[in-house]
């Protein structure tokens, strides 16, 4: 047996507000979209293609009257796992937070996090995988139960709101993000269970084809950076056939 990491709670939040298919294709149904030959073909008909190739009929998204955050949702996805957990909140020695939609750029949204869940005895810091974000904190989350006797319970979270860097006027980003929390616990433990190996690989090329590209050191947040709606998450070029195709 060897020390390793085993998952002994989990928990998850997503806000009531529900953005169904048709709510947004309504939005948008009379905006005309190009066909790709030159033409343009209604946002009803776009759209109802868009949305069944994103797969989904409904999404939860923060109200635009609501107070809550991601840092917010993430709260109560980690009380749910600490409860499932059955440890308390002192136990945790370590909150790593994955978003890409964080409460402000600095300081790390973990911070009020750690703060409101009274985690006092926790180490925190945040980390930007995009999609890939929560695997790559549950490995990280791993490694240091690994690597430090002293940390024995990891809070792993992923948080998610990007409802707020979306373009209202956007119907491609209104269609696929959506917003939500989910967490889990993890505990070190001597065994020949839990998570015995994970691996990470990425391809930088793709890293101006889509993002939030207003507010750091590249683009800031001069005036021509704002016309161009760079602060809301954008797709500036068409990913290749190729990518994500399994």
């Amino acid at each position: 047996m060897s020390r390793t990491a085993v998952v002994i709670g989990t928990g998850s939040y997503a806000p009531d507000n529900l953005i169904t298919n048709d709510d947004i294709i309504k939005k948008f149904e009379n905006t005309p979209f190009p066909d790709g030959k030159g033409g343009t073909i209604p946002g009803k008909v776009f759209l109802a293609g868009l949305a069944s190739k994103v797969g989904y009929k409904t999404r939860r998204k923060l109200a635009k009257d609501s107070e809550e955050t991601t840092a917010t949702m993430c709260v109560e996805a980690s009380k749910r796992a600490i409860e499932d957990a059955g440890i308390s909140v002192e136990d945790i020695d370590l909150i790593i937070l994955s978003t890409d939609s964080p409460d402000f750029i600095s300081p790390p949204t973990s911070s009020r996090i750690q703060y409101e869940l009274g985690a006092t005895n926790a180490a925190f810091f945040d980390t930007n995988a995009a999609c890939a974000g929560f695997t790559i904190a549950l490995t990280t989350g791993w490694n240091f139960i690994q690597g430090q006797k002293e940390i024995n319970h990891v809070l792993v979270i992923g948080g998610y709101g990007m409802s707020r860097y979306s373009d209202p006027n956007d119907p491609v980003t209104e269609i696929m993000f959506a917003d939500g929390a989910g967490a889990l616990v993890l505990k070190a433990e001597d065994t020949d269970k839990g998570i015995r190996s994970a691996s990470m690989a990425g391809d930088g090329k793709y890293w101006d084809y889509m993002g939030i590209y207003a507010g750091g050191t590249w683009k800031g947040f001069d005036k021509e950076v704002m016309d161009q709606k760079l602060h809301y998450v954008k797709f500036l070029k068409q990913f290749p056939a190729t990518v994500n195709i399994q």
